[in-house]
C-alpha cells in the first residue's frame, strides 16, 4: 500500500509498505513531490495547475508570462520590451504595441545616439543625396557639351544644382 506523511502541512515523505506507520495517510496514487505544501493537491491528490496555484496566491505568474482566460502564456517580444524585461533592439521603437523603425530625430530625442552619432547619420544622408544629384546631372550635361543639349536640359541642369545648393547648406548645418 502506498502512503504519505504529512508534517505541519507539507507532505514530508511518501513511501510504500504492507503496514501504514504512525501518523501516515494511505493514497491510491500519489503524484506528487514530497517537500511541496498540501494546499498544492487537489482532493484526489493530483496536482494543481499552475493557473490554479497562480489564481489561490500560492504561485506568483513567472516573469515573461501572462494569463489569457485560464492559460499561461508567454508574453510576445514586444511585450515584453513594452514591460522593460528586453531592450528595445537598435534603431527600433515601441508604438502601439508594435516595433517600428524608428527615425534619427526620435533616437537622438531619446538618448540612444549622440548628437555627434545623429549629425554623422544626416552628413551620409545628405551625401548620398548629392551623389544622386551628380548622377542625374551626367545626361543633360553630355549633352549640352556635346553640342546636343537643348533648353530642357539646360532648365534640368539648373534645377538639379539649386536642388544641390540647397543640399550642401543643409550639410553644413551638421559640420
Amino acid at each position: 500500500m502506498q502512503y504519505i506523511i504529512i508534517k505541519d502541512g507539507i507532505v514530508t515523505e511518501h513511501g510504500c509498505g504492507s503496514t501504514l506507520p504512525e501518523g501516515a495517510q494511505q493514497v491510491v496514487d500519489f503524484p506528487g513531490v514530497v517537500g511541496l505544501p498540501l494546499a498544492y493537491y487537489k482532493d484526489d491528490w493530483s496536482m494543481k495547475s499552475q493557473a490554479e496555484l497562480i489564481r489561490e496566491g500560492l504561485e506568483s505568474v513567472p516573469e515573461g508570462f501572462r494569463f489569457d482566460g485560464e492559460e499561461l502564456v508567454e508574453l510576445t517580444y514586444e511585450e515584453k520590451v513594452a514591460a522593460g524585461l528586453e531592450e528595445l533592439p537598435p534603431g527600433m521603437k515601441l508604438e502601439d504595441g508594435k516595433l517600428l523603425p524608428a527615425t534619427d530625430e526620435e533616437l537622438l530625442a531619446a538618448g540612444r545616439i549622440t548628437q555627434e552619432a545623429y549629425n554623422e547619420r544626416k552628413r551620409g544622408a545628405i551625401a548620398a543625396e548629392l551623389d544622386a544629384l551628380d548622377a542625374r546631372t551626367v545626361r543633360p550635361l553630355r549633352a549640352i557639351l556635346s553640342g546636343n543639349g537643348t533648353d530642357e536640359d539646360k532648365f534640368m541642369l539648373g534645377s538639379l544644382e539649386g536642388e544641390a545648393i540647397a543640399l550642401r547648406a543643409k550639410l553644413a548645418e551638421f559640420e
